[in-house]
């Protein structure tokens, strides 16, 4: 799971008791897992949603994932708001975005969904 605000990180499932790098959703106790870990992100700084696109595609051509069939493959953006950051860049743009911000937000996401589908 990635999370962000004015940066993106990723969560490994040790803070919800255990070090795995990915959880099967489709068990309930991967479903209750997830649900969980979503229901303990808390809203803070900017969004940055561009850095979290780029980071989740980082995870999607990682070792792991890559043996797992692009069919089977998913990314949900979960996102309190409008991307107001992109990449490094953590001077805000405005609250409601800017031409840049959009762009370079929408390119991460037309190369991670390369990457998924």
């Amino acid at each position: 799971m990635v999370t962000f605000d004015d940066s993106a990180s990723l969560q490994t499932w040790g803070k919800w008791n255990n070090q795995e790098s990915w959880i099967d959703v489709s068990t309930r106790a991967g479903y209750n897992k997830l649900l969980s870990a979503i229901n303990d992100i808390e809203a803070g700084g900017g969004t940055n949603l561009d850095a979290a696109l780029r980071l989740a595609d980082t995870q999607m051509q990682s070792g792991s994932i890559t043996q797992i069939d692009k069919s089977k493959r998913n990314v949900i953006a979960l996102t309190g708001g409008v991307p107001t950051f992109y990449g490094n860049n953590v001077e805000k743009h405005g609250n409601y975005g800017c031409p840049e911000t959009n762009d370079a937000t929408a390119t991460s996401a037309t190369a991670l969904k390369a990457h998924v589908n």
